[in-house]
């Protein structure tokens, strides 16, 4: 009798399919993990980002400094904060007594062509701050 050593074909091939299959779900794992973190990070910079507008837009009502609230203003605030949002727009109304309401048009150039396209916009919001000097 002669005593075989060594592997058969067909083992060799049955393991480099189970290493196949687990390389390729291993990957598959780490490009969607590393993607979902990517948009979980996209969402705090956008928050920071509308923040930090809302807080500097308040910040120029209370000191008087409306004639400064631009588009310019926004998308040059915005592209500091790097949280990835473009301004559209910035819509300064005057109501009664020293009110004011402010409703920025933001979209998120996810493609980086600089223009709001389909899919891009976030929902609209208004904010309403006071003259720090207006009557109750």
């Amino acid at each position: 009798m002669r005593a075989t050593r060594g592997f058969t074909l067909l083992e060799v091939l049955v393991t480099l399919l189970i290493m196949g299959l687990a390389t390729t779900g291993i990957l598959q794992l780490l490009t969607y993990g590393t993607r979902e973190y990517e948009e979980l990070t996209r969402g705090w910079r956008q928050r920071e980002g509308i923040s930090t507008l809302r807080r500097a837009c308040r910040q120029a009502v209370m000191g008087g400094n409306i004639a400064g609230l631009t588009p310019a203003f926004a998308e040059a605030l915005l592209t500091r904060t790097g949280s990835g949002l473009r301004s559209a727009g910035l819509i300064v109304r005057p109501q009664a007594s020293g009110t004011w309401f402010i409703q920025p048009r933001l979209y998120d150039d996810r493609n980086g062509n600089g223009r709001e396209d389909a899919g891009e916009p976030l929902p609209l919001t208004v904010w309403c701050f006071r003259d720090r000097g207006a009557a109750s």
